[in-house]
């Protein structure tokens, strides 16, 4: 018997780890039954999701000028149409109030959740296949699935921007390679258009076009045939960029509407960030919303930027520039906690590129073998179950505080 299930676990398949993760999270929302309780429209959801109630429904609740809550995106508020399209019908027939606030559209906001970062997975399985066996593969899914806080933001945080950036993110890198494959106009609009998505969900992310930029480049001779290769390639980088802003036009138009200019105030503010005063250390080790002190698997991902050699030496400058930057921007800004977070929220977007990381740190303690791969193995489980319990039984006691203006230092905490 343990000889089957080890070969079975040999060759396990991620998509049993997308099954699993499925089953785990209706398991504990279920359990929860949140939207019962209109828990799942949260304050900080309902900043992105109200501009749907607003148009369809005269009842909407009361809530923050946007004055003073900054302009939100729709691109959130788009990811919800769908599925709000959905609980409409069903609190119709059903007899559920159809204000968009009602249990329906609390279940329908909370599933939303689970089916964009299901959709992320299903694609990084793909890319993570086209460099690491399956067991590897399976195993960096399964900690981004079970070891990190992205489980939270699937059940108690269900709702927020982080699984549908999450999804994209790993839509554009998975394109990224495909343009740099094909250089064909069809993969520069498909990518044109992912990049304008990855904007109008959440801007930081736009910084993504640094992994497109620099995808396959190692040293600076490389990097200049690179130019020289954009400069041949300029019709296609026009397509891209119209794309790109064909899909933020939406944006430009709401703004107009409902702010009376393309650029409202506040909009596109940047006096929030502190790039000279940036709180790195605070916000990878700070043991009150520190990433790693909360996501400590995530110190396996960190590691394997130094192992991006052989195969995934395409990576080698991709990745890290990436991940420095959107450190460096991230912990720039005056709340550097990112307000009611359950660890460092703000990173679960880019977890999808940094599975290849993980991936090569995994891949060479299984290769070392012996003691290192045992070591790995122990800490992979306790750290997952460490995880859940801390998502699904103490998540509350996790959370750090709400965001104070002007405020860089995390009330009653040092």
């Amino acid at each position: 018997m343990v000889n089957r299930i080890w070969t079975y676990a040999r060759t396990f398949n991620p998509r049993w780890v997308i099954s699993a993760l499925v089953f785990c999270v209706l398991l504990v929302n279920l359990y929860n039954a949140r939207w019962t309780r209109s828990e799942v429209i949260s304050p900080q959801v309902m900043y992105y999701y109200d501009i749907i109630p607003s148009m369809f429904s005269a009842h909407t609740p009361e809530r923050a000028p946007a004055e003073q809550q900054g302009w939100p995106t729709i691109g959130m508020a788009l990811s919800y149409l769908p599925f709000y399209a959905l609980a409409w019908i069903f609190a119709y027939l059903g007899g559920f109030p159809t204000d968009g606030y009602s249990a329906p559209f609390q279940f329908a906001v909370e599933f939303s959740s689970l089916v964009y970062f299901v959709i992320g997975l299903i694609f990084l399985g793909k890319l993570l296949r086209l460099h690491f066996p399956g067991l590897v593969s399976s195993i960096t899914m399964l900690v981004i699935a079970f070891g990190t806080n992205s489980f939270y933001y699937l059940t108690s945080g269900a709702g927020m921007p982080h699984a549908v950036s999450f999804m994209l993110v790993v839509l554009f890198v998975y394109q990224a390679i495909a343009w740099h494959q094909l250089r064909n106009m069809p993969s520069a609009s498909q990518l044109g258009l992912l990049w304008g998505a990855l904007w109008l969900v959440r801007p930081l992310n736009a910084l993504l076009i640094i992994v497109f930029l620099l995808y396959d480049v190692r040293h600076l001779r490389e990097l200049m045939a690179r130019i020289k290769l954009f400069a041949r390639k300029s019709a296609h980088l026009v397509v891209v960029l119209c794309c790109a802003v064909a899909v933020v036009i939406p944006q430009l138009l709401y703004w107009r509407f409902s702010g009376g200019s393309a650029f409202p105030e506040g909009s596109m503010d940047l006096e929030g960030f502190h790039f000279k005063r940036p709180h790195i250390l605070q916000g990878i080790f700070s043991f009150h919303s520190g990433w790693l002190i909360h996501t400590p698997l995530m110190l396996f991902a960190v590691t394997g930027l130094f192992f991006m050699h052989g195969a995934l030496r395409m990576y080698a400058w991709a990745v890290p520039v990436l991940f420095i930057v959107y450190v460096y921007v991230v912990f720039s800004w005056w709340c550097w906690w990112h307000g009611p977070s359950f660890g460092q929220r703000t990173l679960i977007d880019i977890y999808g590129l940094l599975a290849v990381p993980l991936g090569a740190f995994i891949f060479k303690l299984r290769r070392l073998g012996g003691m290192y791969k045992r070591v790995m193995y122990l800490c992979v489980i306790f750290f997952i179950a460490m995880n859940l319990w801390r998502c699904v039984i103490n998540a509350g006691a996790a959370i750090s505080e709400p965001c104070v203006p002007g405020q860089t230092i995390v009330p009653g905490r040092s």
